[in-house]
């Protein structure tokens, strides 16, 4: 119920725009979360502490931007071991 008492707190956090505030809520409701064993909230609090991450600038850029028509290195997949579709 902590939890997610201070899911909720970051989610206003959030909205205020203070993301310093936001991030230590999600970062309890995380805590609290993992120490009742309630691993189903924790992608949602993971994804909300990367977009306070991006939002507020402190995120790391990719070092290669992904594209649609990026592919995967040749002679990795199951392809390359002889077998065919």
């Amino acid at each position: 119920m902590r939890a997610q008492v201070c899911s909720a707190a970051g989610e206003a956090a959030m909205a205020r725009g203070r993301f310093e505030e936001a991030r230590g809520e999600y970062e309890e409701a995380l805590r609290l979360a993992y120490e009742v064993g309630a691993y189903a909230e924790s992608p949602f609090l993971m994804a909300r502490l990367a977009d306070i991450a991006y939002r507020s600038g402190t995120a790391r850029a990719p070092s290669r931007p992904w594209t649609r028509q990026a592919r995967p290195p040749t002679g990795t997949g199951w392809r390359s071991q002889g077998r065919s579709s």
